[in-house]
């Protein structure tokens, strides 16, 4: 992850983007349950994203998301592409 995007030392971030269900103060669902895979598979201080995520923030100027490829993760039947996001577009 660059530095410029200026996240704190060993965080690690998922994200994916779907239907959420809410109950009793807690978020439900496979979209849930994708992100925390996702988030699962980062190194520290790098974000990746789902294909969901690519599709919606694709066209942000000068934000860049590279494919890491195809991921099996735990509870999710087929394997998904991923993105890590390089550059966010904004300061």
């Amino acid at each position: 992850m660059n530095e410029d995007v200026g996240w704190a030392t060993g965080l690690h971030v998922g994200a994916h983007c779907g239907q959420l269900l809410y109950r009793e103060g807690d978020y439900l669902g496979n979209t849930v349950n994708v992100a925390a895979r996702v988030a699962g598979e980062t190194a520290a201080n790098q974000m990746l994203v789902t294909a969901a995520v690519h599709e919606i923030v694709k066209d942000v100027p000068d934000a860049e998301l590279v494919s890491v490829g195809a991921r099996t993760l735990k509870g999710v039947a087929d394997p998904m592409e991923v993105f890590e996001v390089r550059s966010v577009g904004w300061t």
